[in-house]
């Protein structure tokens, strides 16, 4: 019984996520940052061989699947094949330059599942889903929600390397 209240739970929170939330509701303006902010891990030796891209953007608190509260910076690299992806980047409050957490995930199609880390505190760290995608203008909007917690939105641009 237990598990099919998880199963359930899981379900709900995926298909209740508006659809809606993952069109990119900046279209057409431009973006605060434009190039990458902090000189991260693979900056020596360059970006990994698993990418295909690099991103960078803002993150912050998402309200009724709008962004409602800018609160730093994100960037990091992807690769996709196909509908599969994979991401993993950096983010940080403004008034921070090295970065303070880390995002590692898998997308699917629109959707997106992984954990969000805390560099400081290495044991603290959480599991999210997510929905949005990219665009052709190179423009990226992502809703995340936390297993316990608020919504959270990321969104920026990004570029094939």
């Amino acid at each position: 019984m237990r598990k099919t209240i998880i199963i359930i739970g899981i379900c709900v929170l995926l298909f209740s996520t508006n659809v809606l939330t993952a069109k990119n509701i900046n279209a057409g303006q431009t973006n605060k940052i434009t190039e990458i902010k902090y000189i991260n891990k693979y900056s020596i030796n360059g970006p990994p061989d698993w990418a295909t891209g690099e991103f960078n953007g803002t993150w912050g608190l998402s309200a009724l699947g709008l962004p409602a509260l800018e609160l730093g910076w994100i960037e990091g690299y992807f690769s996709v094949l196909g509908i599969f992806g994979r991401i993993e980047g950096d983010f940080a409050e403004w008034k921070n330059n090295e970065p303070m957490a880390y995002l590692s995930c898998f997308v699917i199609g629109y959707f997106m599942i992984g954990a969000i880390g805390d560099y400081i505190n290495l044991t603290n760290s959480t599991y999210f889903v997510g929905l949005g995608s990219p665009n052709e203008n190179g423009e990226f909007y992502y809703r995340i929600n936390l297993i316990v917690g608020p919504s959270w939105y990321m969104m920026g641009t990004w570029r094939e390397i």
